[in-house]
């Protein structure tokens, strides 16, 4: 409508009435620290919620609990995730990482979420770490951090590039956690019975994860990976990406807007570039 704000990635509700996006405010200089509640029907704004300490992802919402919780921060400070009242959108809690070894978030924005429903924890993806949130208490109650990858490697910390999990997914049957890296276009796998990553790493074949999901039964991944342009397919019990999904069409991010591609399936030969 006229007069609203940019909007950076959109997310419907669970229940399809809203759909839900982050903004820059005029005073942001251009960083998303508004979140916005839009009618799914007529496409008005419904709620604005200005949220303090930096730059903001999109919300997850939980399924049950009536709440939007939306990760956020600076890039090399403390990690924030503010917990809103879905209909009143109200701020009801700010949950603090804040340490110097690990700082800061990476907001795309992207959906660094995975929820587990046995133990009610939502799994957030920062810069250096993957909080474990109890959203009972809204409270952290563990940190994974990503420096210890290279531990289950063998290696040391800074022999590799670890940064930024801007992907997850939880896999309840084999009680592992997912991550896509965006530095390094990688998924790492920790097992949370164990308490340790595993030594293998799955290279993606593609470049700046944006999105990871998975299918019902957690026998593949998907990651949308932008720079490339195309969609990295995962077999998780070989652990190695099976299929490179060509999508054709540049997506905005990551650096700017790449050239469309002019090969692959279904790619037009006389694509033009940006």
């Amino acid at each position: 409508p006229p007069g609203a704000p940019a909007i950076w990635g959109v997310l419907a509700s669970r229940d399809a009435k809203t759909i839900y996006s982050v903004s820059a405010s005029p005073s942001s200089a251009g960083s998303n620290d508004t979140l916005l509640a839009i009618d799914a029907t007529s496409f008005q704004i419904k709620a604005s919620l200005h949220l303090d300490g930096g730059v903001f992802n999109l919300p997850w919402e939980h399924p049950d609990a009536g709440k939007l919780y939306v990760l956020g921060g600076m890039q090399n400070g403390a990690a924030l995730v503010q917990v809103i009242d879905a209909q009143s959108f109200a701020l009801r809690k700010t949950i603090r990482f804040d340490d110097a070894s690990a700082p800061g978030i990476s907001a795309g924005p992207y959906y660094p979420y995975t929820y587990d429903p046995s133990s009610r924890t939502l799994f957030v993806g920062a810069s250096m770490a993957v909080l474990a949130i109890d959203t009972d208490r809204d409270e952290i109650k563990r940190v994974i951090r990503l420096d210890e990858i290279a531990a289950g490697m063998g290696i040391q910390p800074n022999d590799f590039s670890v940064p930024n999990a801007v992907g997850l997914a939880f896999d309840p049957s084999r009680n592992r956690l997912y991550i896509a890296h965006l530095d390094d276009s990688f998924v790492s796998v920790y097992d949370l019975a164990k308490g340790q990553f595993l030594s293998q790493l799955i290279p993606l074949k593609g470049y700046f994860p944006d999105r990871l999901l998975a299918n019902d039964d957690f026998s593949k991944l998907l990651t949308l990976n932008m720079r490339s342009d195309d969609i990295s397919v995962i077999d998780t019990s070989a652990a190695t990406v099976t299929q490179l999904i060509d999508i054709c069409n540049p997506l905005p991010g990551g650096g700017g807007r790449q050239p469309r591609k002019r090969h692959g399936q279904g790619c037009p030969a006389t694509a033009q570039t940006y």
